[in-house]
């Protein structure tokens, strides 16, 4: 850090030399600026340090000059007795150490043949530079003073001081820039912090914000690529869950499996995160080639790890650093409270679906013939919404609704749902009031309000002709009028008390036939359109055979 830092000073204190080297050549005096490391290289070298307009003997000066410094330079104070002198074609020439902290730095060497100076314009440029009031004097006083040994004195005294205040002027525009590239990148990072707070929705899936993450990450921490990796809570040893952007390094299944295995191991037994690099040491473990540096920063709640966060190979930079790792550390944090949050929702989500099932479960109950009708009409639904690409809260929206379309049945007698004979009119009054029960049971559930009407109308036709209420065509809500679809093809193609099931092929012919007299002409053709065998084939999972639907109901009748 010190040796950096020395770097840094040396660096200004060369750049003030060379602005004080400007000042000079605007005020007619020519000098040749030798860091002390280039003492006793080639003239080329020297060439570069070079201000003002020289003679054809500059070299020879300045050899002579450094003759003169030769034997003394390493001590302190250097002794400069010698000057001003005169150089080989009789100018007036002057030699001045610059020196930092009893360090000397270079010399400047000043040829004084040109220098013209008046009492405004020239002369204001050196003392506004001091901080000196301009000097008062008669013109042909000051002729004297400016062209004589005098003044070689004066600059002797006066230039290290000059290079001294324009170093500190140039460490402190330093500093302002440092300052605000670190404002920017705080800035950049508190930004990138309240999008990520701001868009965490526990309702998203883990890869949508993980992508997210990665998406807004990628340019605030100049990394070549990013990877999010996270196990399931119930199961983590199972498969391990990853966002992943495109580009260098690539990283192939087993790679993905070792990383994720040193993250854990380095992270349980060091203080939590796994920085590798070759910068100022050797690797700590073997890495694919095109993998240059990386840090990891664990996703975690208390002990538990939950996933990692690793950014590859630095752009711009030989590694990552510390605002980098805190970056990493405070989006790991946020996202080990979306994914916690995200789990126990999942888990509130799954109760919930569960009760309902349970619920709709000991409906179907009632009548053996329809246990396990629902969760099949849940499904048909879901495919038919998934066909139509409704949004996915629309779609969670319509299987809700067919999974609880029939729950008005637990108003209608046992007797009358499992008649296996021919409805009377009072009978089929009762059957008839099972969507408004259902709407009644759901209207006080604040969650359900966008399941309410579908199974309020799932069993109004398109023509008008259906019931409750007679609405005809688009009046009925779009879940309301999948539900109908969805619970007729099961229906049709299920065992009843009063009939046989269909084949399925004639279960197609009948939906086509009262394809816009009972069902959404729309629809009937998206669903027909569909592969049916796909789905007949999916239902086989979600259907309970016949033996265990009997068990199970005759559990519930029991």
């Amino acid at each position: 850090m010190n040796q950096v830092k020395s770097s840094i000073d040396n660096d200004h204190y060369t750049h003030a030399a060379q602005q004080v080297q400007n000042l000079l050549a605007d005020c007619g005096i020519n000098s040749i600026y030798c860091p002390l490391h280039h003492q006793n290289q080639n003239d080329d070298l020297l060439e570069t340090a070079l201000s003002g307009n020289f003679c054809g003997h500059w070299r020879q000066c300045c050899r002579q000059v450094l003759n003169v410094f030769s034997n003394n330079l390493l001590t302190y104070p250097i002794k400069t007795e010698n000057f001003p002198t005169k150089c080989p074609r009789g100018h007036l020439m002057t030699a001045v150490p610059l020196k930092r902290r009893r360090q000397t730095f270079g010399i400047l060497i000043c040829c004084l043949k040109n220098q013209k100076l008046d009492l405004t314009e020239s002369l204001q440029k050196l003392c506004s530079g001091l901080d000196l009031e301009k000097i008062r004097l008669n013109e042909p006083d000051f002729e004297n003073v400016m062209s004589g040994s005098q003044f070689a004195n004066a600059l002797e005294k006066i230039l290290p001081r000059l290079i001294q205040k324009t170093q500190i002027n140039l460490e402190n525009q330093t500093e302002l820039e440092d300052l605000s590239k670190s404002l920017t990148q705080s800035y950049e990072e508190i930004n990138l912090l309240h999008r990520i707070s701001d868009g965490m929705k526990i309702t998203q899936q883990p890869h949508t914000f993980f992508a997210n993450v990665c998406r807004d990450l990628i340019e605030v921490v100049n990394a070549q690529k990013l990877l999010v990796l996270w196990t399931d809570q119930d199961c983590p040893l199972g498969p391990i869950h990853r966002v992943i952007t495109p580009g260098e390094p690539e990283l192939d299944e087993s790679e993905i499996r070792l990383l994720w295995q040193r993250l854990q191991t380095q992270i349980e037994s060091t203080a939590n995160i796994l920085i590798d690099s070759n910068v100022d040491r050797p690797y700590l473990f073997h890495w694919p080639p095109s993998i240059h540096n990386l840090v990891g920063v664990p996703i975690r709640r208390s002990e538990n790890i939950m996933g990692a966060l690793v950014a590859f190979n630095k752009i711009g930079k030989a590694d990552f650093d510390s605002i980098d790792t805190k970056l990493l550390m405070s989006l790991a944090n946020e996202s080990a409270v979306y994914l916690e949050n995200f789990r126990l929702y999942r888990d509130l989500q799954e109760l919930f679906i569960g009760a309902l099932r349970a619920l709709t479960s000991s409906i179907d109950a009632k009548d053996p013939y329809t246990c396990g009708h629902s969760e099949r009409v849940a499904y048909i639904s879901r495919w038919i919404a998934e066909h139509l690409s409704l949004k996915s809260a629309d779609t969670h929206n319509v299987y809700l609704a067919g999974l609880l379309h029939d729950i008005g049945k637990i108003g209608v007698a046992e007797a009358v749902l499992r008649k296996p004979g021919k409805l009377t009119a009072g009978e089929f009054e009762q059957i008839n009031r099972h969507p408004q029960i259902g709407s009644n049971i759901l209207s006080g559930i604040k969650q359900m309000e966008n399941v309410t009407p579908a199974v309020l109308s799932h069993h109004e036709h398109f023509d008008g002709s259906g019931y409750p209420s007679g609405v005809r065509g688009k009046n009925i809500p779009l879940a309301g009028r999948i539900v109908k679809l969805a619970d007729a093809f099961d229906a049709m193609t299920s065992d009843r008390t009063y009939r046989k099931a269909l084949p399925r092929t004639a279960a197609l012919v009948e939906i086509r036939r009262f394809s816009g007299t009972q069902f959404d002409p729309e629809l009937a053709e998206v669903f027909l359109n569909s592969n049916i065998n796909q789905l007949t084939d999916q239902l086989v999972t979600v259907k309970i055979t016949q033996d265990n639907s009997d068990d199970i109901c005759q559990q519930f009748l029991n």
